[in-house]
Parts: C-alpha cells; sequence; structure tokens
C-alpha cells in the first residue's frame, strides 16, 4: 500500500512539473505560393525549412526548461501576398486569443513591407516581434521596442550610413529619380524610398537638415520621358539616389558611345552584319536618339548618381549580387544592351556579408540541414540556392532561444516583448557558430557598408568607402577624387539651375538647341542610311566579269585557232 502511495505521489509530482513547464508559443505569418515560385522569401516553402529547424533547435537545446509550440499563419486557399496584407492582423489576433492561456507568445518572422501591419498589434499586446528579412519598423518619432532584427540588409544601418555620407559632404539638397512602374517589384528600392520620405524633410530629429524631392518618371515610355526627368534634376540637385531596376538605371546612366548590342552581337564594321541593315541602321538611330544622363553632359563629375544594391561583396549564395546590373534577358533583341557600362558618376551603396564567403564549416553544415527540411517537409528546393536570410532566420531563433533561457533563470518568470527587446540590445553581440551578430540602438543588425566607384584605367568598381556601424565612421580606402570624372570631388551642393531655378537657360533657348539637335541628329541618320546602303550594295556586289559569263574573249578565240 505504501508503495502504491510513493508511485502515485511520484507520478503526480511528474505530471505536475510537465505542466509547470512554461509554455511558449510562437508564430510566423508567411503565404502558400505556387510551386514554381520557390523564390519568394514570404512564402512557406522557402521560410518553412529555416523555421521547422529553428522551432527543432529551441525544442531540442531547452526542451526540459519550456514547452514549446509553433504555427503558421497563413490562409492556404489564399496565397497572393495582397491577401495576406488584408488579414495579417485577423491571423495574428486569432494566434493571439487561442494562446491566452499561454506564458509567453511571440512573432518570429520575415518582416517584410507587407507583414508590418502586425506590427500595431503586437505592440499593444506587448508580444515579441522578431524580424529576419525585412527591416525593424521605427518610425521617425519613436522606436518599436518590442522588436528585434537580424536582416543582413539593415535599413537603419544604411540611413545612418547614407546620412554620415551626405553630412560629410554637405550635401543637404537630395533628389530620388524613382521609375514608378519599375519600383513596384524591387524590395530594396521601394523600402528605401518610403524611408527617404518618412525620415528627411525634417520628420526625423536624428536625420535633421536633408531635403528630399521625389522626380518620378516612366520608363516604359522611353528616352524622352526619361530625358525629361533628367532635365527636372538640373531645378533640384545634384544628389540623385536612383530607385527603380537594373533596366531604369542602365537607361539613365548608359554611355551612348558604346557598341549596342543588336541580338548576341555587337555593332561593328564587319560585312556579315550588313546582311541586316535596317536593324544596324535602327540601332544607330535608337543610339543617336536616346538622352541619357551623358548625352546631357551630367556624367562630368557635376553630378552624383547613387545606386543600393544588395550585396556584391562576400557570399553570392543567394544569388542578389550584382541585381541592379543584369537588364535584359540574354535572347532579347532590343537595341538595349543586356549587360552595359554604368557611368564614374555613379556609387553602389552596398551590404558586406557578415557570413563572408559562405565556406566556414558550420555554414555548409547548417545549408546542408537547410536542403535537407526543404526536401523532407516540403517536397521542394532552392532555385537559385539557400539565400542569406535563410541563416538569419535560423539564427533569430537561436537568439530569442538565448536571451528566454538567460532571462527566466535570473528572473523566474517569462519577460514581456518590451522587456526581451530591451535587453537583446543592451546585450549588444552574440556568438553564434555561424558568427558574430550585433546589433544597434535601433534593435537591427550591425552591418558593415561599402561605396564603390569605377577605377577607369581599369573599368571595375573599386571599394572607395568603408562604413562601420559600430564606430559609426566613414573611410576612404581610396583616393575618390582621382577616380571622380573632372576630378572636382565632391559635386556642390547647389543644384546645376541654382536654388532658385534661375540659371539654367530660357526656354525658347532650349527649344532652339533641341530643333538644333533634332537636325544634327536627322542629318546623320541620313547620312549614315545612304552609308550604309552603299556598303550593302557593294559587298553584295559579284565581280564584273560575272555579268557578261557568255561574251567570248578575242584572245580566247585567237588562241583556240
Amino acid at each position: 500500500m505504501n508503495y502504491i502511495l510513493v508511485c502515485a505521489a511520484l507520478l503526480g509530482i511528474q505530471l505536475d512539473n510537465g505542466h509547470a513547464l512554461p509554455r511558449i508559443a510562437l508564430a510566423s505569418t508567411t503565404i502558400m505560393v505556387p510551386e514554381a515560385n520557390t523564390t519568394n522569401l514570404d512564402g512557406i516553402q522557402s521560410s518553412g525549412p529555416v523555421i521547422d529547424l529553428g522551432v527543432e533547435h529551441l525544442k531540442r537545446v531547452y526542451g526540459k526548461v519550456f514547452n514549446f509550440s509553433h504555427e503558421y499563419l497563413m490562409d492556404k486557399s489564399r496565397p497572393s501576398v495582397a491577401f495576406l496584407l488584408d488579414d495579417v492582423q485577423n491571423f495574428a489576433a486569432e494566434f493571439f486569443y487561442k494562446n491566452t492561456d499561454a506564458d509567453g507568445l511571440a512573432f518570429l518572422s520575415s518582416c517584410t513591407v507587407e507583414q508590418n501591419k502586425i506590427l500595431s498589434f503586437t505592440k499593444a499586446t506587448d508580444t515579441l516581434l522578431g524580424c529576419s528579412v525585412g527591416s525593424v519598423p521605427v518610425s521617425p518619432t519613436e522606436t518599436n521596442g518590442h522588436c528585434f532584427g537580424l536582416a543582413v540588409y539593415p535599413s537603419s544601418v544604411t540611413m545612418k550610413f547614407i546620412y554620415d555620407l551626405l553630412m560629410a559632404h554637405q550635401w543637404t539638397i537630395i533628389a530620388g529619380l524613382v521609375d514608378l512602374p519599375k519600383i513596384a517589384a524591387e524590395p530594396l528600392s521601394r523600402g528605401f524610398r518610403a524611408r527617404f520620405q518618412e525620415h528627411f524633410n525634417g520628420l526625423d530629429p536624428s536625420l535633421k537638415y536633408i531635403r528630399y524631392i521625389d522626380v518620378t518618371y516612366d520608363s516604359n515610355l522611353g528616352y524622352p520621358e526619361i530625358e525629361k526627368a533628367l532635365r527636372t534634376l538640373s531645378q533640384t540637385s545634384r544628389i540623385v539616389f536612383l530607385f527603380g531596376s537594373g533596366k531604369s538605371f542602365l537607361m539613365v546612366l548608359v554611355r551612348t558611345t558604346q557598341l549596342i548590342s543588336i541580338g548576341h552581337t555587337h555593332l561593328q564594321l564587319k560585312p556579315a552584319h550588313f546582311e541586316r541593315p535596317f536593324r544596324a541602321v535602327m540601332a544607330l538611330v535608337f543610339m543617336l536618339a536616346q538622352k541619357t544622363a551623358d548625352r546631357l553632359g551630367m556624367t562630368n563629375g557635376e553630378y552624383v548618381f547613387f545606386m543600393l544594391a544588395f550585396n556584391r561583396f562576400g557570399s553570392s549564395m543567394d544569388y542578389i549580387d550584382d541585381g541592379w546590373w543584369k537588364v535584359t534577358d540574354d535572347k532579347d533583341e532590343s537595341p538595349i544592351p543586356s549587360r552595359g557600362y554604368v557611368s564614374r558618376a555613379a556609387i553602389v551603396i552596398s551590404f558586406l556579408s557578415p557570413y563572408g564567403d559562405g565556406l566556414d564549416t558550420p555554414i555548409q553544415e547548417l545549408r546542408s540541414r537547410i536542403v535537407d527540411t526543404a526536401r523532407r517537409n516540403f517536397n521542394m528546393t532552392y532555385p537559385r540556392g539557400v539565400p542569406r536570410s535563410a541563416f538569419a532566420t535560423y539564427e533569430m531563433y537561436v537568439i530569442y532561444g538565448m536571451i528566454l533561457n538567460e532571462t527566466y533563470s535570473r528572473t523566474g518568470k517569462i519577460l514581456s516583448g518590451l522587456e526581451l527587446g530591451t535587453v537583446i540590445r543592451n546585450h549588444s553581440t552574440f556568438r553564434l557558430r555561424t558568427g558574430l551578430a550585433s546589433f544597434s540602438a535601433g534593435g537591427e543588425r550591425s552591418v558593415k557598408m561599402i561605396g564603390e566607384i569605377v577605377d577607369p584605367k581599369t573599368g571595375n568598381y573599386t571599394r572607395s568607402l568603408l562604413y562601420d556601424p559600430v564606430t559609426g565612421e566613414i573611410s576612404n580606402t581610396s583616393d575618390v577624387k582621382s577616380f571622380w570624372p573632372g576630378g572636382a570631388w565632391p559635386p556642390p551642393n547647389e543644384p546645376k539651375c541654382g536654388y532658385m531655378g534661375n540659371n539654367c537657360s530660357d526656354s525658347s533657348k532650349t527649344q532652339r538647341e533641341l530643333a538644333l539637335h533634332a537636325g544634327v541628329s536627322i542629318s546623320v541618320i541620313v547620312v549614315l542610311m545612304i552609308w550604309t546602303f552603299a556598303l550593302v550594295r557593294h559587298f553584295r556586289q559579284p565581280p564584273a566579269d560575272t555579268f557578261t559569263w557568255w561574251i567570248i574573249s578575242p584572245r580566247s578565240m585567237r588562241t583556240l585557232d
């Protein structure tokens, strides 16, 4: 009898201990994209394998301390991101009220622009929000202390770099050249244009003195639309940020003196090309007609064009590197080059990968585990390699587990979202198997950034600016002035037409110049057409004696006689 009572008591203690484990409910917002579209970072096929590994890590390492559960917030019948934008707060509210008995809740998700509607809900309920792809939502007037972000493309670091760069050169008037149809599909351009609009113009006390102006255009309307936008820039600013696609950038900056692509070849003076005279002439007409920044005299060093890129140095596992550089498909027969030369008057700002070359053993092992989980749980493979954001997602769960366990051991309770977020920021740096992860005061990952300029001697990009977010210092890794066209670095702050727009030519003179340019262009086109058809006729004309093969030569007759 006593033995039975002891066994019952021990069983009761074990049950009590089992129920005594604090219950932690986790959730991720995601969508079910079509199987063919496995590159969408919001899709469960892309993020799910890493999230599964993250939850598995928490259960394996801290399963004896906490009782973890995880749920994907999604509607499989509505795969579109637009639907997620409408429903994400409803998903979050449903999850929250289903788990009111949980000891702790956290949303660990990608936090792309489309999913940031969850921000107000998590803030109102003081729930921790972790981000692995998008930036931590920080408004101009307040920070969201309940958030932390592991994204390798942190916007807060970029904004601080850009601001420090502007102030160092006394550039206070800047403009964004925005290709409206293309920016919708470019998350980097879309996000930073929104940041510029929100944080500059005196709205953000920490980024004061900067005045930002949008100059919009539609690249689908061709070069006249680009020319119009560029002429507007002369009355606006000399400091220009390009927001759009790679095609947008090269349509604005490509040099007209380069060879123009025709199919898979280039326009050169070879007989083979004269078999296609019409296309050759049309390519030359296109070259003469396009009004790029180069033809308008805006690439001589008096203007500076900034392009924002994801990653040009470090590992290229996600093949995002140089995405802005790719313009058209290899089979595209348009005269726009598939790979063009970007002006020397452009500076490319990009992020340095926190994972180096991606060849370290921990990274290789994690990549293999992600690939295996994707095949096993989601029957999919990553079509372009495992993206860096996948490593950041896994790190998000690792850091969350470290902080949750540390604070619970120290305080004996589960801290609120604001308290956990504050601890993460104050912790500053975490040493993980995948590398170091440091946080800024805004709760985002600290990633070094670089600015690159074309070396005129080699035609290759070279590092010229290096920004350390920890120290806030910008160092010149090369002599910018020696690379800059004209050698007059930096360009002045005052717009080309003056602060009041009264230093430029009047409209009548502009019209005369346009008429003169049009006349010259037409004349050159006519001469080129005549010259081209003459050459075609010359190369196609057979030898003279082939027209008189039937005439017998008198010399031949005498020889025969």
